[in-house]
């Protein structure tokens, strides 16, 4: 039409003296790739054109992989991404040239596929949409090569029922509510791994990481942004008395960390079959610790339940690692558990130790394989009754000690309890405890019986009426 005005914008922002119906631009380079639109302005307002992605294509231009984690450690690992279409797409032709024959002394290459981490070698092929898991001990600048970005938009990647490991297939950070708009009826949270698992918000360029769906299907990375993109929801911090809430636990042991545990509650959930409410257990790789809740998905243990809404509930769970650390730990947040009077009570059932998770948010203890918990949660009189002990048990810890260590023991109903501290050959060295207790959970530190002794085995002996138990506890220096 007649009296218009034009402003030619590169990702919204206007481009000097692009004023014309047309935009022509001889000579470009890649830096000049982006979303292109014009605002039409006229006596009846101002109108934007439909965008249009443009990318300027260097067929010699060598791409350099983005690569942070170089060292020796398993918290070195990154997921990587190659997003080339390249001559040769060979481990050989992308990586040796730069970080040396494959030697994986030196540096390692994995892909997780068909259930399992596969080790690759220098004849293996890197394909686009795909994540790897790359460490190199040795720091180095990785060059691709000479290749073409893909120029699918948007791109397809083909995923598995359970999980898959993605890369980005496109040189640029891709905001992951764009690809959660692009994908109708997807909801799958995005993990990354960047020396410890989170959740990622950003399928960041050259890397990748795990997404995990019901059934085959077809996953649409959109190249630019996503017109009502969304982030995912990474937290739901509703209190523990209304119909949709979750407390995350993270798991500590050794060098292993998992944040991705817990319990809650949903209007929406399902008791048995999945609905994209629970979490499943991550592959292990290396270094791992799971929670492990009673039912899976693909043959991935659940490490988060969410179950329908209820007045009462009890979920149990267990904990599995490949650490070999005396202790580990449990963490929660439980600033936003509000002012009710619904509770939930942390129980240790393996070590016989009860923590309420309103007083505090983490619990550390002796770990055992297979250690078993339970959470319960509901009013006073319900938690009263699932808490109390069914047996007499004695915990020490920690164990070995070099100054003073606590005495946790459990009666299940009244009864005098004596403790003593013996010697290897059961002579009581010093008594610590002799009173008529209730049934209940008890700890008890003792500091001042244990300073003077040598470094060395001995005995804690609890003795009622009708049970008798021994613990061994080392002293060191």
């Amino acid at each position: 039409g007649t009296g218009l005005a034009y402003q030619w914008q590169r990702d919204d922002i206007a481009i000097s003296g692009a004023t014309a119906s047309t935009y022509t631009k001889s000579n470009s380079t890649a830096a000049e790739s982006g979303v292109y639109k014009v605002i039409v302005t006229g006596a009846c307002g101002t109108l934007p054109s439909d965008a249009a992605r443009v990318d300027v294509i260097d067929p010699a231009k060598e791409y350099t992989l983005s690569f942070s984690g170089f060292g020796s450690e398993e918290s070195n690992y990154r997921i990587i991404s190659v997003p080339l279409q390249l001559t040769n797409s060979t481990v050989a032709a992308i990586f040796e040239d730069d970080l040396g024959p494959y030697d994986n002394t030196k540096w390692r290459l994995y892909n997780y596929n068909n259930g399992g981490n596969q080790e690759l070698g220098s004849i293996s092929q890197i394909d686009i949409g795909k994540g790897y898991w790359l460490l190199a001990r040795q720091q180095a600048t990785i060059d691709a090569g000479p290749g073409q970005i893909s120029l699918d938009d948007p791109f397809k990647i083909n995923l598995v029922s359970g999980w898959n490991q993605i890369g980005n297939p496109f040189a640029t950070d891709i905001n992951w509510g764009d690809v959660i708009s692009a994908n109708p009826g997807f909801t799958a949270p995005f993990r990354i791994f960047e020396g410890a698992w989170s959740t990622g918000t950003t399928l960041k360029s050259y890397s990748g990481g795990f997404v995990m769906v019901s059934g085959a299907q077809e996953l649409k990375i959109p190249r630019g942004s996503f017109v009502g993109g969304r982030n995912n929801k990474i937290e739901l911090t509703n209190s523990i008395d209304q119909e949709e809430w979750e407390v995350l636990l993270k798991v500590n042991h050794g060098n292993a960390s998992y944040p991705f545990g817990g319990v809650g509650m949903s209007a929406t959930a399902s008791e048995i079959s999945f609905d994209g409410k629970d979490e499943y257990n991550l592959p292990p790789f290396l270094d791992f610790v799971e929670v492990k809740h009673p039912f899976a998905f693909e043959g991935y243990s659940a490490s988060k339940s969410i179950v329908p809404v209820r007045n009462e509930r009890v979920w149990e769970f267990s904990l599995e690692s490949n650490q070999s650390d005396p202790y580990a730990q449990l963490q929660w947040d439980n600033t936003y558990f509000g002012d009710n009077d619904k509770g939930l009570i942390l129980v240790d059932l393996t070590n016989e130790v009860m923590v309420d998770m309103r007083i505090t948010n983490e619990y550390a203890f002796a770990f055992k394989q297979g250690h078993r918990f339970k959470i319960a949660f509901g009013g006073p009189e319900f938690l009263e009754k699932e808490t109390q002990p069914k047996e007499v048990s004695l915990l020490v810890y920690p164990n070995p000690f070099q100054r003073e260590v606590n005495i946790h023991y459990t009666v299940a109903k009244p009864t005098h309890i004596t403790i003593d501290l013996l010697d290897q050959q059961s002579r009581i060295l010093a008594p610590l405890i002799s009173e008529l207790k209730q049934e209940g959970r008890y700890t008890v530190p003792i500091k001042n019986d244990l300073e003077a002794l040598p470094a060395g085995m001995y005995l804690i002996r609890l003795r009622t009426d009708d049970v008798l138990v021994y613990r061994k506890i080392i002293k060191q220096y």
